[in-house]
Order: structure tokens, then C-alpha cells, then sequence
């Protein structure tokens, strides 16, 4: 009995230790602050764009009143505190300061502080109108929360270039490693994103079309989603079926995929076409560059990577 209770020990003490490892082991911050800097820049243009149609959108005289935001949000996940201004002069305002924040968040002005601000007038405006948001608003409010816990502009910040006193001084310091907090922040996006696929590939797989292996035919049938012409694909139905089964495959199997070091970059690879396909097919480009920013987080020695590519010793870390 000791013995087998000392065989138990053991095996909890390696768990946990492996557990401790995997949420709260050092990172470096160089691929969060990439990601940070991407996804923000892609943020700002796709609310940017948005905001054209800002009286359509989030104006009494548009198509949902401010009486009737709340209204349109299903049950279960309607908020208990409306996180927009009430007047359309209010929400000129919240929309001007979103654009603002999401620009200084893009060039690493600030970082978890104020982030909590822009998760809060980001999670505001979609409020305001569900009936506009879709996958990438979802996805970029999900990001921003986990980031709120990330220090994510030690590197790509404006600050590193007003500043010489950020430069490290020597090549083997450690100052770019993250914290506790950072390293738990960047493992739930990580695994957000995973459990991401994994319940659309779930799902999917409830639907018959996606067994028979036709729905990517009925994908791109529909006009409403599609706005090219792609009737020529009925001459490759064996094309759409394996279409259809590589996207089951791809999404259910990202999550063990991803942390296996031989299946990781054909996975990554299959995701980036993936997504770029339906940007392409679909239009649907800002979701694309939400979904595979994250990526990057996935990616050993991109700081090596970055830095061959600009023939320079440590890019964006300059004085």
C-alpha cells in the first residue's frame, strides 16, 4: 500500500509540475507583442470601416433605436450593465475614443491598464447593435479580454523608439520574458482559440450535409455569402466532398494538433489557407486576419525569424 501510495505521489507531483509549467512558465513577449501590433492595426481598419456607416449602425434614426439595443440580444446573454452611451451625441463620442483607443493599442502606447478600457468600449458598441456583430467582433472582444492580462507592449511599442532606455543592453537579458500573469493570459488565448474550433467542428458535424460531405456546395450556392459566380465547382464534386471533410478534419484536430511539434505548422499552414480561402470566396478578410493573428503565438523563434527577414539584430527594439 505505501508503495502504491508513493507510486500515486509521484505521478501528482509530475501533473502538477507540468500543470505549473504549462500556465505559468516564462514566454517570450516578443510574439505576443507581434500579435498585439497585427491585430490591432487589422482592428482599427475594420472598425474604421464600420464607423461609415456609423448612422445606420448606432444612431436612434438607424436601424436599431437605443430603447431596443438590449432587446435584440438573446436571452442568457444580455448584459446587466448597457456598457454604451445613451444619446447619439454620446455614442459620436464612444465611437471617436474606440478608434483612438484601438490605434495607441495598435503601436503599444499602452499597455493592460488601458486595455481593460478598450475590451470595455469595444464590448460597448457591439452591445449597441447585435445585430452587426458577427465572428470577428466575437473573436476580437475574446482577444482583447486576455490581453488585458498580457504585457503586451514590451516590443513593436512607439515607446521602444521615443525611448533608448527600453533598449536591453545585453543580448542575453531576460527583460522581453513574460510574467505570471502574462504567461496564464497568453496559455487561455491560446486555448481559447483551440476550443474555438473545436466546438465549430462539433457542431458542424451535426449537420448531415457535412457527413454527406455537400456543404461546401451549398456554401457556395448561396448568393447572400458569395459573391462570385462558382457554379464550375459542380464539375469537381469529389474536390467539394474532400473540401468539406478536410474542414471537419482541420477544426476538430486543431487542439491536439497545434501542441504536437511534427503536426503544428502543416496544421497552421492549413488554417492560414483556410481562413484566406474564405476571405477570398467570402469577403470575409477581417475575419481572417482575426482568426490567424493569433497564430503567431503558436510560432517558435519568431524574433529570429523577423529579424533575418530585416537583416537586423533585434527589430523593433530600437532606441
Amino acid at each position: 500500500m505505501n508503495a502504491l501510495l508513493a507510486i500515486v505521489g509521484r505521478k501528482v507531483k509530475v501533473a502538477i509540475a507540468s500543470w505549473d509549467n504549462f500556465f505559468f512558465s516564462t514566454l517570450d513577449l516578443y510574439n505576443v507583442s507581434l500579435f498585439r501590433c497585427l491585430f490591432g492595426i487589422a482592428l482599427f481598419f475594420m472598425y474604421l470601416e464600420r464607423d461609415n456607416a456609423a448612422g445606420l449602425f448606432f444612431m436612434n434614426h438607424g436601424i436599431i433605436p437605443v430603447h431596443q439595443a438590449l432587446a435584440i440580444i438573446p436571452e442568457g446573454y444580455k448584459p446587466v450593465i448597457a456598457l454604451f452611451l445613451q444619446t447619439d451625441r454620446g455614442i459620436q463620442v464612444q465611437l471617436i475614443a474606440h478608434l483612438v483607443l484601438i490605434a495607441l493599442f495598435a503601436v503599444g502606447a499602452f499597455g493592460r491598464s488601458l486595455t481593460w478600457l478598450l475590451f470595455l468600449v469595444n464590448l460597448g458598441l457591439n452591445q449597441r447593435d447585435f445585430s452587426i456583430v458577427y465572428g470577428a467582433d466575437l473573436f476580437a472582444n475574446c482577444w482583447l479580454f486576455y490581453l488585458c492580462f498580457v504585457d503586451h507592449n514590451r516590443y513593436f511599442s512607439i515607446w521602444n523608439v521615443l525611448k533608448s532606455s527600453r533598449r536591453p543592453s545585453k543580448e542575453n537579458d531576460d527583460s522581453g520574458m513574460s510574467d505570471i500573469v502574462s504567461s496564464f493570459g497568453v496559455r487561455l488565448l491560446q486555448i481559447q482559440l483551440c476550443v474555438s474550433y473545436a466546438f465549430t467542428g462539433f457542431e458542424k458535424l451535426k449537420g448531415l450535409r457535412w457527413w454527406e460531405g455537400t456543404a461546401v456546395w451549398y456554401v457556395i450556392g448561396m448568393e447572400d455569402l458569395i459573391p462570385h459566380d462558382l457554379a464550375f465547382m459542380k464539375h469537381f464534386p469529389m474536390t467539394v466532398g474532400l473540401l468539406s471533410m478536410a474542414t471537419i478534419i482541420f477544426e476538430v484536430y486543431f487542439i491536439f494538433a497545434v501542441w504536437s511539434k511534427r503536426l503544428r505548422y502543416p496544421w497552421l499552414f492549413a488554417g492560414f489557407c483556410f481562413h484566406l480561402g474564405t476571405a477570398v470566396f467570402m469577403g470575409l478578410w477581417y475575419f481572417f486576419l482575426v482568426m490567424v493573428t493569433p497564430y503567431i503565438l503558436f510560432l517558435p523563434n519568431v524574433r529570429n525569424a523577423v529579424a533575418a527577414a530585416w537583416k537586423v539584430e533585434r527589430p523593433y527594439d530600437l532606441p
